[in-house]
């Protein structure tokens, strides 16, 4: 029986006097990808989740599920009142 390992990708840096709220606009304007499309662009990412895909993707006994790829420009904090959170 394969292992399964999920995972997400979720990175942004916050500025909390920045008056520039970090909403679903932020992310999709820089990184927003689901699913497979986020694998192939991840895998090639010189940053760790790129390792991890690679170094996981080589074994037999791990089905790796990769589910979102977030990233938005450094800016205020995230907001909480849109639907995709």
């Amino acid at each position: 029986m394969k292992k399964k390992i999920l995972t997400v990708q979720f990175r942004h840096e916050t500025n909390s006097f920045c008056p520039v709220q970090a909403n679903e606009l932020a992310f999709h304007n820089c990184r927003f990808l689901i699913g497979q499309e986020a694998v192939d662009s991840l895998r090639e990412y010189g940053i760790e989740i790129g390792a991890f895909i690679k170094q996981f993707e080589r074994r037999e006994d791990v089905e790796l599920i990769h589910t979102v790829a977030l990233y938005a420009t450094p800016c205020g904090p995230v907001t909480a009142d849109d639907t995709i959170w």
